[in-house]
């Protein structure tokens, strides 16, 4: 049993027993002696009564005394820690599990520099140096993924609880990452290790319904909340509880060491990024950045610093304060960059013990301009006739007062297009063309598979066999769905015909980047203006192992008639939610179809432009951003950057850490051009170190300077930042086995015959309530004492 005092320095006051004591010496010979004759008549009864009042001062002294220890010990806070015993094997099996995530990064103090994960590894050290010969230990570091030390369980001899130290000191594995913790992962890998312990010399499995040895699990970890219960104190994966129970079946007490700060506070940075979803060249931009507090106590006075470029001094400051629980966002930074290409914007908050959380990265990929060709298949006799003027026209909108946009949009035919460089565009639109021909669809295919994005919109010139037949082909086409019969009439027709059917457009995914415009408060009611008359039904193919799943951000549904029917007589009968526009990625592009006109044939959305032309200008700008390769990944992705045949000679990437190391260049199949891929397959899984990298280019033969470094960045996972922690009792409930909680410092005091522990026990409480009793006793005694004496 091991005790201790939660607050050591207050057992002082148990000196304060002295008072009562010096009272009662000092009132005892503080009288002089005076002769009385009348006082010898007395002497007789007074010494019948001497040992009594004697006796009756001395209980009450102790009484008092008593008091105040009880009240100095209640004050010091006793806690005691149990020990788990067991008589049938001697040796211990213990495996130690290590929590790496980022949280673990928790600076525990203002004065002190160790961290959560220090304090865990310190801790795994004092388990194994309190291990005896003959003992076995495996010991497994966890965040995401989980990464085991050893293939089978170290002896502690001599040289074995050497290595094992030193493991814990220098080994790879024994890192804090900056990934999230998957305390899920962690359970259902532990069986497969455990049962390492009950495998014979050779590796033979026991006997036949032969009992597991018993073993110690010691999770040290910080106890985060997030990702394992929720508000209720339920489990978030239910796989967990399985786990937990196959590991009580394997003869395992699980012991549970929490290595976080008591009551830990912390700020993250949630988002950061531009407001626009393409950023132009001398055009203003806004960076903006979400910053949460997740703590109960309001975070007052901040400092948010923005610099642009690897600037040693930020480009802004501003200060901000977030109350408990809340997300703020502070003024944005207005910034115009004034050469194209990649640029760093970092943002820092100034604030808690957790910094790699206080700060995000962003690359902001600057263009000169955005390129898109659009292919009319419809020319009218002059150019508001034609089907793509009204396309046109809201895509050159000027940005600025002196009338320079981003969007270049140039206007050709289905005839002139394989005639076009289409490498030179960002977007391809085909509106209305009836058929395309072959090589046009060869060289379309070919455009999208190396980034390019194509939009198809439809019409009445549409050959409905020949897209279905020769564009989408089963879905190995560049067309992302089959389609159907078109439904509905013209706008002219429904001029004509009151009882026309008519549908309105809804939003299904406000994930999408143009949906979630028109999911907001402010613009529902311009989604909701527009009527479509007439459209093609599709039916998106479900994803396959050869078929990405489809994107339907928006669907058509009928719209209410006047007398409140739907869509009138002729609408009844046709299904709600038809796909309006269905989104599918293809190589490394993406191909859209929007599945009625763009001009007034089927629909009046060209009358709404707060609709039509935050529609269109949105969609093309978030399928120029997302064709092209990402420059900003979170931890566990991979950069991927694609070359020109005559754009390197020698590639180098430069990690936030400041290394350096060459990448190889890889050669695409039946495509011109190279692919750079890093981490390189088949030497690290994934991208591990948030911040920027700088990815160099060695000048390619015959060439005399070297092209521009680019950039990419890496982020964490934000919702990391949540340090509320669980307590050992929740996670027993939620878990529904024994779990014993005990103080990081206390391990080697409770490691006995199996490696066991068991909780800490409070003992304040039973010390108050003592002292309560004898502030009562004292009362009584003194209240009969008096009686007595009168």
């Amino acid at each position: 049993m091991g005790t201790y005092f939660a607050n050591p320095l207050l057992l002082w006051g148990g000196l304060a027993i002295a008072a009562p004591i010096i009272i009662f010496l000092l009132t005892r010979f503080r009288f002089r002696t005076v002769e009385w004759a009348a006082l010898t008549f007395l002497q007789r009864a007074v010494k019948r009564q001497q040992r009594r009042l004697n006796l009756e001062n001395l209980l009450l002294l102790l009484v008092r005394c008593l008091i105040l220890l009880l009240f100095a010990l209640a004050l010091a806070r006793p806690r005691a820690q149990a020990r788990v015993e067991t008589a049938t094997d001697v040796r211990k099996n213990v495996v130690v599990a290590i929590d790496s995530s980022y949280s673990m990064a928790y600076q525990l103090g203002t004065d002190e520099e160790e961290t959560a994960f220090e304090r865990a590894r310190r801790t795994a050290k004092e388990i194994v140096a309190g291990l005896e010969p003959g003992d076995r230990v495996m010991v497994a570091v966890f965040d995401e993924d989980v990464r085991s030390l050893y293939p089978s369980p170290r002896e502690m001899n001599e040289e074995g609880r050497r290595d094992v130290l030193q493991d814990l000191d220098d080994a790879p594995e024994v890192r804090r990452s900056e990934r999230g913790t998957d305390l899920s992962g962690l359970m259902a890998s532990l069986p497969r290790l455990l049962t390492k312990f009950d495998l014979g010399p050779g590796g033979q499995p026991p006997p036949e319904g032969a009992q597991p040895l018993k073993k110690t699990l010691y999770l040290l970890t910080d106890c985060q909340r997030a990702g394992v219960l929720d508000d209720a104190g339920a489990l978030r994966n239910p796989a967990l509880g399985r786990a937990a129970k196959e590991i009580e079946a394997l003869g395992t007490t699980i012991v549970l060491v929490d290595c976080g700060a008591e009551d830990p506070k912390n700020l993250t940075v949630t988002r950061f990024g531009t407001l626009e979803p393409v950023v132009g060249q001398d055009l203003p931009c806004h960076v903006e950045v979400s910053v949460k507090n997740w703590s109960a106590f309001a975070m007052n006075d901040l400092t948010v610093e923005y610099f642009v470029d690897g600037a040693l001094t930020p480009q802004k400051v501003v200060s901000l304060s977030i109350p408990p629980g809340e997300e703020r966002a502070p003024e944005p930074l207005r910034y115009i960059f004034k050469e194209p290409g990649p640029h760093r914007v970092e943002v820092q908050v100034r604030s808690d013990g957790l910094v790699l959380d206080n700060r995000r990265h962003v690359v902001i990929d600057v263009r000169r301009e955005v390129r898109v060709l659009l292919v009319d298949g419809e020319r009218g006799r002059t150019r508001v006739d034609n089907e793509t003027y009204y396309l046109e026209e809201s895509l050159k909108l000027a940005e600025t007062d002196d009338g320079r946009g981003l969007i270049r949009p140039e206007v050709t035919d289905e005839g002139q297009l394989s005639a076009r460089r289409l490498e030179e565009y960002d977007v391809v639109v085909l509106a209305n063309v009836a058929t395309v021909p072959d090589d046009a669809i060869t060289a379309l295919e070919a455009y999208a598979r190396q980034g390019g994005a194509v939009v198809f919109a439809l019409g009445g010139m549409v050959d409905l066999r020949h897209y279905n037949e020769e564009l989408w082909r089963g879905g190995a086409g560049l067309f992302p769905t089959a389609l159907g019969e078109m439904r509905g009439a013209t706008y002219l027709e429904a001029q004509d015909d009151r009882d026309a059917p008519s549908w309105m457009m809804t939003v299904t995914d406000p994930r999408h980047p143009v949906a979630g415009i028109f999911a907001t408060d402010e613009m529902v009611s311009w989604l909701k203006a527009p009527h479509v008359f007439g459209f093609f039904t599709a039916d998106p193919a479900p994803p396959t192992k050869d078929l990405p799943a489809p994107q339907v951000p928006f669907r058509l549904v009928p719209r209410a008639s006047d007398d409140g029917a739907v869509g009138g007589d002729r609408a009844r009968s046709i299904d709600e939610g038809q796909p309006l526009l269905v989104e599918r990625p293809f190589g490394r592009g993406r191909a859209a179809a929007w599945l009625t006109t763009i001009d007034w044939g089927w629909n009046n959305c060209v009358f709404h432009d707060g609709f039509y032309v935050p529609f269109w200008r949105q969609l093309v700008l978030d399928l120029t951003q997302r064709s092209r390769p990402a420059l900003n990944l979170t931890i566990g992705d991979r950069h991927e950057q694609l070359l020109r045949a005559d754009e390197y000679a020698r590639v180098d990437v430069e990690t936030p850490d400041g290394r350096r190391e060459q990448v190889p260049v890889e050669k695409l199949d039946d495509q011109e051009g190279y692919r750079v891929l890093y981490p390189p397959e088949g030497e690290r899984e994934a991208l591990e170190l948030s911040g920027f990298y700088t990815v160099h280019r060695a000048p390619a033969a015959g060439t005399d300077a070297a092209p521009p470094p680019d950039h990419f960045a890496v982020t964490i996972d934000p919702a990391e930042g949540d340090l509320a922690k669980f307590s050992a009792e929740e996670l027993q409930t939620a878990l529904d086995v024994p779990i014993r909680p005990i103080r990081h410092e206390l391990v080697r005091e409770v490691l006995v015959t199996q490696g066991g522990g068991a909780g800490a026990s409070e003992f304040w409480r039973h010390a108050l309530a003592g002292v309560i009793f004898l502030l009562v006793a004292e009362s009584v005694l003194a209240a009969a004492f008096g009686r007595g004496r009168r």
